[in-house]
């Protein structure tokens, strides 16, 4: 596993998102090896420290189920279907319960390696998530009439209630990690990563325990919201 550091503006960075699409199914993922590369950018807001501030953060909260095996590959990330089960925020009503929305997911799959932004893991087919999303920026030559959506944080932005949280803490060091022994996880994070310093964001931290810590709580009221108090504090 090796680390990258990617400084791109927030508008080549989208606009490179939209470029030589191809199709990629999850098996894929067998012959890839994983790369962690970190995003200076604020396309995603990865400062959040509580659920509250999640919440206020994200134009969209819903209810999903991936249930589609194929992923569309672009240069700068990959673009997930997505069903709509439950709707608890909606920004100008723009999301329909039980339509297929499209989510491009931080991941570039570019030869024989996928790199993670951030440590984000791509969602698995058939398996339901709770995600926190906003407006992607799209071009104004893209005239696909898809609904498309990016995590709000890349840390805090998905969220599988039906398992327990799973992270793993790896070496920058480290070398060679087959990624699909990375996609059970919740969320790849860097041991060493308190170096990490975002030019564009004042208030980025990498704290790898602060980070476990945020997102276990924000996890522990999202379950309790959902399940006890049927999604009212969303």
């Amino acid at each position: 596993m090796s680390i990258i550091i990617l400084g791109l503006s927030s508008s080549v960075y989208f606009k490179n998102t939209f470029i030589n699409d191809l199709n990629f199914a999850d098996k894929d993922f067998n012959d890839l090896n994983y790369v962690y590369y970190v995003d200076l950018n604020n396309d995603f807001d990865n400062s959040i420290t509580n659920f509250n501030e999640l919440k206020e953060k994200s134009q969209y909260i819903i209810s999903v189920k991936v249930t589609d095996e194929y992923k569309t590959r672009y240069s700068m990330a990959l673009k997930c279907p997505v069903q709509v089960m439950k709707i608890f925020k909606n920004d100008k009503e723009k999301i329909k319960e039980g339509e297929i929305i499209y989510i491009y997911e931080p991941v570039i799959v570019k030869r024989k390696s996928c790199y993670s932004n951030s440590g984000y893991v791509p969602m698995k087919n058939n398996e339901e998530y709770i995600l926190f999303l906003k407006d992607t920026l799209k071009p104004d030559w893209y005239d696909n009439e898809s609904k498309l959506f990016i995590p709000a944080s890349i840390f805090y932005g998905k969220f599988n209630l039906s398992i327990d949280t799973q992270i793993k803490k790896i070496q920058s060091q480290q070398s060679g990690i087959p990624f699909n022994k990375i996609l059970d996880y919740d969320l790849i994070l860097l041991v060493n990563g308190e170096n990490i310093i975002a030019p564009n964001n004042k208030d980025y931290s990498y704290r790898v325990d602060n980070i476990v810590n945020i997102y276990n709580k924000i996890k522990e009221e999202l379950i309790n919201c959902v399940y006890y108090r049927k999604g009212d504090c969303l």
